[in-house]
This record gives C-alpha cells, sequence and structure tokens, in this order.
C-alpha cells in the first residue's frame, strides 16, 4: 500500500533484488506473492548487472555454477559455456542444491577453479535467505569460500554500487518519459 501511494504521488518505485536471474524473470515471482504490479515501476536484479558486466566480455569462456532455474542469466551472452575445467570466468548463482549446510562441500570444485585462476563473478552476494522457517545457503557463501582459497571474485548486487548505479539509470530514463 505504501508503495502505491508513493508511485500515487508522482514517484518513481524502483525495487532492487539481489536474485541472481533477470528482472523479467522477477514478475512472476512477485505476482505469486501478492505484490501488485501498481506497487513498483520496474525492477533491478543482480541478475542484470551481472549479465551486463558479463557481456562486456563475450570472448571468455564461462562455467555456470548454480542451479537450472538461474540459467535465465545466460539468455543472450556470446560467452562460451564450458566445463570447470576449460573456464576462465565462473558465474556463480547459487548452491547446486538448497538444502546444503555447508559450502565446503564444494571446496574440491573451487580448489580446482583457484588453480586455473578463474575469476568468480558471484552475482548474488547474500549469504544466506530465509526460505519459509529455514535459512538456506545463497552465492555470497561460496564466494567467500573462494575467497579464502585464494580465489579473485568480483561481487554484483547489493550492496555493490553497481546495482545502484543501474537503479538510478532506470529512475532516470522514467524521469525522461514523463
Amino acid at each position: 500500500d505504501a508503495l502505491c501511494k508513493v508511485r500515487a504521488s508522482g514517484r518513481f518505485v524502483i525495487l532492487i533484488t539481489n536474485a541472481p536471474r533477470l528482472s523479467q524473470d522477477i514478475y512472476p515471482q512477485l505476482d505469486r506473492l501478492g505484490v501488485p504490479r501498481a506497487a513498483f515501476d520496474t525492477v533491478v536484479t543482480s541478475g542484470d548487472v551481472t549479465a551486463a558486466l558479463l557481456a562486456k566480455r563475450p570472448d571468455a569462456p564461462l562455467f555456470h555454477f548454480g542451479p537450472a532455474r538461474d540459467h535465465s542469466i545466460l539468455v543472450g551472452l556470446a560467452n562460451p559455456i564450458v566445463g570447470l575445467s576449460d573456464a576462465k570466468l565462473c558465474l556463480l548463482t547459487g548452491p547446486l542444491d538448497d538444502g546444503i549446510v555447508s559450502v565446503d562441500i564444494y571446496d574440491g570444485q573451487l580448489a580446482e577453479m583457484q588453480e586455473n585462476a578463474v575469476t568468480m563473478i558471484c552475482a548474488n552476494p547474500d549469504l544466506v535467505v530465509r526460505s519459509g522457517p529455514r535459512m538456506v545457503v545463497c552465492a555470497g557463501s561460496i564466494s567467500q569460500r573462494y575467497k579464502q582459497l585464494g580465489g579473485k571474485v568480483i561481487f554484483e548486487g547489493k550492496p555493490e554500487a553497481a546495482i545502484y548505479r543501474e537503479a538510478v539509470n532506470k529512475a532516470t530514463s522514467l524521469a525522461r518519459r514523463t
């Protein structure tokens, strides 16, 4: 209700989320959660800013580390999608299984990436998220472990600046249309 009132007063509302998926995929999720479309103008996701970053390195062989539900972030990218041993970049969107309790289970893969000097791009800096009654490990926890092992990590999403710059760009674009 508060967001609808803000919009009704002539202001813009831009939702920002660390979802490691493109914003187009978030609209149906917001619908399922009962968030009325009248409550916001647009959405900016960490997936959006991550995809923009990857688009600047189209020739870099890319390994996707994350669940299948996050594959949409790969749509439209020119990067060759490769296996772990051939990667120069690792797109980390989250654990392969939401039921994990510790990121240590990925130490073998992370060590291999570190040995191959793979740069990890973390598309969701959150460490954990609440899903119903339980806490679920997020990509941020895996990327922290990678850093501990000596790997290089680039973080996209909150609290990094790129997602806020994109939100300001969207607001500027909306203001020009009115």
